[in-house]
C-alpha cells in the first residue's frame, strides 16, 4: 500500500488490498473516493487508523514527514502521560526556577509538568490557581529565550484581572510591559499599544474573549503574533466550546501562529464530550486527531434522529478519548488540593456604564467641593455619601414616586454587575451564597435568577431547603447583616459578595457561614468591584480586617479625593 499527496487537500491510497474494504471505508476523519483511490484529509486519527490496519504502508513525498512528525508528536504524549506517574520529589530535582510566590504542590506540579510543552491545558478547577502557573510559565520560557510576548484571552472583566492582581503578583509587581485590549481604541489606547509593542521586557497583551467578533482586535492579535514569539492563553476556555461562534473559528484558525498555546478551565466539559472538540483544536489537531465536529461526533457521541436534524444522547469510545488528551492536560479539583489555603479569594473588575459614572462624578466632585470650600465633613455625613456612591455602582438610585421600582429608580442601560454576577455563575459548580447590602439589590438579584434562589428573609425553613441533598435552590441571597450570623450554610463552596456594608464582623460572619464545621472543601470568595470607584477601598479594607468606620473617622475626605482609576 502506497501513500502519496494528491493535492493540497487531500492524501490517497491507490493499490490495496480488496479484503480490507471495511477498514478503508471507516476512516475516522473526512475521507472520500475517486474511481479506484480513497482521498483522505491528512489528520491524526487517519494516520492512526493507517498505523493500526496496515502497519507496513509506505510513505512518500510530503505524507512521509507529515507522519513522521505526527509519530513524534504521539511519543511526546505518551512521555508526558508517563511522566504524571512520576513522583513530585524526582520532578523537582531539575526544578532550579525562581518563584516570585511559592507554588502550592498541585501548581509546582503542574508547572513542571507543562511548562517546556508547546501545547497544554491546565484544567484546574476554579480557585486553585491557574493563573499562577501561566505566569511561571512565561518567564520561564522567556528565560529559556524561547518567546517574547504572551497574549491572554479570558472573558470581558477577567482579562483586566490579570493585569490589575495576577500578573502584578505572581510576575512583575512594576510591569510597564502589559497592554489591555478596549473595544473603545482610541487614540491613548493606541498610543499605549504601540509603547508595549517596542519594550524590551516580557510583554503581556490582554483581550477579553468577546471582543473577537470585531475585526478591531483580530487585527492587533494578528499584529502581535506576525512580530512576537507568543504564549497563547485562552483563559476559561469553555468560552471558545461552541464550534459553530465565528469566534471559536477564528481563535482556533489562527492558534497555530503561536509556537506556544494553553487553555485554562476549571470545567471544560459542561455540556458533555462535545465541549473538548473546539477547545483542544484550539491547541492542535493532533491531539484529538480530529478536524471537523461531525467527525467527532461520529468517532466519540452516539445520536439519534429528531426532526430534520439529530440530538446527542450518549457516548462510546470514552477512554479512547480521554488517554488522548491526557498527556496534553493536567486536571486537579479543590477536593484534591489538600494544601490550598481555607480561603480562596477572588476579584471580579467591572466598569460603570455610562450613565452610571456620569452620576457617580457629579456625587463625588459635590464632595470635592465641600472640601474646596474648607467644610469639615463629619464620618457620619461621609457614611451616608459613601452609601450613595455604593447605590449608584449597584446601578441605581432611591426614589419614592410610584413609577418606581421597588423604590429605586433603575439608571438606564445594562446594569454591569448582573453582567458580572451571571458570569460568575457560568462558572462555577454546586451551590453559590450571594450577600448584597442593599434591599433593592437583593430583589433584582432574586428577580434574575429565578426560581433557583432563595430569598432569604428569617424563614429557617429556606436553610434547610438549601442545605438539603439532591435536587433544589442553588442560590442563597441574603444580606449579611440579617443572615450573617448563627446559619450553617456549608453545601456552598461559592460565595459572591455583589455589594458590601462598612461593617467588619458582618463580613467576617458571613464569610464563615459556609466556612465551619462541616465544611470539606475550600470556599472562594468573589468581590464584584467596580473600577475607580470607593469599592476597591471598602473591599481592600474588609479583606484587610480593618473598620471602615475608623478609616473614615481618622480620614473622611480620603474615601472621596483619592480613588483609583
Amino acid at each position: 500500500m502506497i501513500i502519496q499527496e494528491y493535492d493540497s487537500k487531500y492524501y490517497s491510497i491507490g493499490e490495496w488490498p480488496r479484503s480490507d474494504f471495511m477498514a478503508m471505508s471507516s476512516f475516522p476523519t473526512y475521507a472520500k473516493w475517486k474511481d479506484n483511490i480513497l482521498l483522505f484529509r491528512a489528520t491524526a486519527a487517519a494516520f492512526d487508523h493507517i498505523m493500526e490496519h496496515w502497519p507496513d504502508a509506505q510513505w512518500t513525498g510530503p505524507p512521509a514527514i507529515a507522519f513522521e512528525r505526527h509519530k513524534k508528536v504521539q511519543l511526546m504524549a505518551k512521555a508526558a502521560t508517563e511522566d504524571k506517574a512520576k513522583d513530585l520529589a524526582e520532578l523537582e530535582k531539575a526544578d532550579g526556577f525562581e518563584y516570585i510566590t511559592e507554588p502550592y504542590d498541585h501548581q509546582r506540579k503542574a508547572f513542571l509538568l507543562s511548562r517546556g510543552r508547546n501545547m497544554y491545558a491546565l484544567l484546574m478547577e476554579q480557585g486553585t490557581g491557574k493563573s499562577k502557573v501561566i505566569i511561571d510559565t512565561a518567564r520561564f520560557l522567556f528565560g529559556e529565550g524561547k518567546i517574547d510576548a504572551v497574549v491572554v484571552i479570558a472573558p470581558n472583566g477577567v482579562h483586566e484581572n490579570w493585569a490589575r492582581n495576577e500578573i502584578p503578583k505572581h510576575g512583575v509587581r512594576e510591569s510597564k510591559a502589559t497592554w489591555v485590549y478596549s473595544a473603545k481604541m482610541n487614540k491613548m489606547i493606541q498610543k499605549e499599544f504601540d509603547r508595549v509593542m517596542g519594550e524590551k521586557p516580557l510583554k503581556w497583551f490582554l483581550f477579553n474573549v468577546e471582543g473577537f467578533t470585531s475585526q478591531k482586535s483580530k487585527t492587533k492579535l494578528e499584529q502581535i503574533l506576525a512580530t512576537h514569539r507568543c504564549l497563547l492563553v485562552i483563559d476559561e476556555s469553555s468560552r471558545i466550546k461552541n464550534y459553530r461562534a465565528l469566534r471559536t473559528k477564528y481563535l482556533c484558525k489562527i492558534a497555530n501562529r503561536a509556537p506556544y498555546r494553553r487553555i485554562l478551565s476549571g470545567t471544560p466539559v459542561t455540556k458533555g464530550l462535545e465541549d473538548l472538540f473546539s477547545q483542544f483544536n484550539f491547541l492542535s489537531q493532533n491531539i484529538i486527531g480530529l478536524d471537523t465536529f461531525t467527525s467527532f461526533k461520529r468517532r466519540y457521541c452516539v445520536v439519534k434522529p429528531i426532526g430534520l436534524g439529530e440530538m446527542i444522547v450518549g457516548y462510546r469510545n470514552e477512554e479512547e478519548l480521554v488517554e488522548k488528551i491526557d498527556g496534553y492536560s493536567f486536571r486537579v479539583r479543590k477536593i484534591d488540593c489538600l494544601d490550598l489555603p481555607e480561603k480562596i479569594y477572588k476579584k471580579f473588575p467591572v466598569h460603570l456604564s455610562i450613565e452610571q459614572k456620569r452620576i457617580y462624578r457629579d456625587l463625588v466632585d459635590e464632595c470635592r467641593a465641600e472640601f474646596a470650600d474648607g467644610k469639615s465633613i463629619t464620618a457620619e455625613l461621609a457614611i451616608v455619601k459613601l452609601i450613595r456612591l455604593q447605590q449608584v455602582i449597584c446601578g441605581w438610585l432611591p426614589f419614592d414616586g410610584e413609577s418606581a421600582k421597588g423604590n429605586v429608580v433603575q439608571i438606564d442601560g445594562d446594569n454591569p454587575r448582573i453582567v458580572a454576577l451571571r458570569t460568575i455563575l457560568e462558572d462555577v459548580e454546586g451551590k453559590v451564597i450571594i450577600w448584597a447590602r442593599f434591599v433593592a439589590d437583593l430583589n433584582l438579584i432574586a428577580e434574575t435568577l429565578g426560581e433557583k434562589a432563595i430569598r432569604y428573609r428569617g424563614d429557617i425553613a429556606d436553610v434547610e431547603r438549601f442545605q438539603a441533598e439532591g435536587e433544589g435552590p442553588t442560590y442563597f441571597v441574603a444580606n449579611p447583616a440579617s443572615a450573617g450570623l448563627g446559619l450553617t450554610l456549608t453545601r456552598a463552596e461559592t460565595v459572591v459578595y455583589y455589594s458590601n456594608d462598612f461593617n467588619l464582623e458582618n463580613r467576617l460572619q458571613s464569610e464563615d457561614r459556609c466556612h465551619r464545621i462541616g465544611t470539606v472543601n475550600p470556599v472562594t470568595y468573589y468581590d464584584i468591584e467596580a473600577i475607580g470607584t470607593v469599592d476597591t477601598k471598602i473591599i481592600r479594607a474588609l479583606r484587610n480586617k480593618k473598620l471602615i468606620s475608623n478609616a473614615i473617622l481618622q480620614d473622611p475626605e480620603d474615601f472621596f479625593l483619592e480613588y483609583e482609576e
